[in-house]
């Protein structure tokens, strides 16, 4: 209680943690187009991080791997957070959710600072099967760099056209692909744009 010329004031109640939890998460989460909401989610996100604990299982809630939409924010605030516990529903997303959905969390697992994400991301690079792999595929570089170019490699040989395009494309980039490997991509790939590629990488 405070006292103010005798009188006894009540003091603000203090909110519980969690019901602030869930209004910063709203903010954050919800923040539309305007100015006002866009300034605050940036504060809403230093608060999120700040309370991690409490914060990180919440937003490993959010993600479904049965989305239609990739969620953004909420895996931007988990790379932020940098919490390893956070990878295996992220490469949840990556193994079982849409194009969309598998090529976001892949994103994530490429810039989460957890060791526990190289994990996930080699394991997926590797599996050559499926949207999963793909996703790994095109971001494998940014995270793994050089180390991954024997997986890329492989990657080549696949049935799957679109994970042979961009295998090529990620090798190719890399630098750890043979100029007469290229031109044998360019003339034989049963694939008209695995070929196209390959032509234009070898110019």
């Amino acid at each position: 209680m405070r006292r103010a010329h005798g009188q006894s004031i009540p003091s603000s109640p203090r909110k519980s943690d969690s019901v602030e939890l869930e209004e910063r998460l709203r903010t954050y989460l919800g923040a539309s187009g305007d100015p006002a909401s866009l300034r605050a989610r940036g504060p809403a996100l230093a608060w999120l991080v700040a309370h991690a604990k409490s914060a990180e299982p919440r937003l490993r809630e959010l993600l479904s791997p049965a989305a239609p939409a990739a969620p953004l924010l909420a895996l931007d605030a988990l790379v932020r957070i940098g919490s390893g516990a956070s990878v295996p529903a992220i490469d949840a997303l990556l193994r079982e959710g849409n194009t969309e959905v598998s090529l976001a969390a892949a994103r994530c697992l490429a810039d989460h600072p957890s060791p526990r994400a190289v994990t996930a991301l080699r394991k997926a690079l590797r599996s050559n099967i499926g949207p999963a792999a793909i996703s790994a595929v095109r971001v494998a570089s940014l995270r793994l760099g050089a180390s991954c170019i024997p997986a890329l490699l492989v990657a080549l040989e696949s049935q799957d056209p679109d994970l042979r395009f961009h295998a090529l494309r990620a090798v190719g980039l890399l630098g750890g692909i043979s100029p007469a490997r290229i031109q044998s991509l360019a003339s034989k790939d049963p694939d008209k744009d695995v070929r196209r590629l390959a032509r234009e990488l070898s110019k």
